[in-house]
């Protein structure tokens, strides 16, 4: 009975590991993108259009919110790496 219980208890454990969902290549490219955010500005709710001046040469990527606190309109510039 024990073995019988056990081994159930162990399928069940594999058919949950089996349908865990999987990242897809656009969702871990949004990720790896965010992550990244190379010489960041100070989080402010105006950046709009001025991410491009304070990039200058290096480029505009893409705006972020992480580190900006609790204000949910607060963002940051984040440039390309050249």
């Amino acid at each position: 009975m024990k073995t019988t219980s056990v081994l159930v208890f162990i399928t069940a454990i594999a058919a949950g590991v089996l349908a865990a969902p999987s990242v897809e290549p656009e969702a871990a490219a949004q990720l790896e993108t965010r992550a990244n955010c190379f010489h960041a500005s100070k989080c402010s709710t105006s950046w709009d259009g001025k991410c491009e001046t304070h990039c200058g040469s290096r480029g505009f990527s893409h705006m972020a919110r992480d580190g900006c606190g609790i204000n949910v309109f607060s963002k940051k510039c984040c440039c390309i790496v050249k």
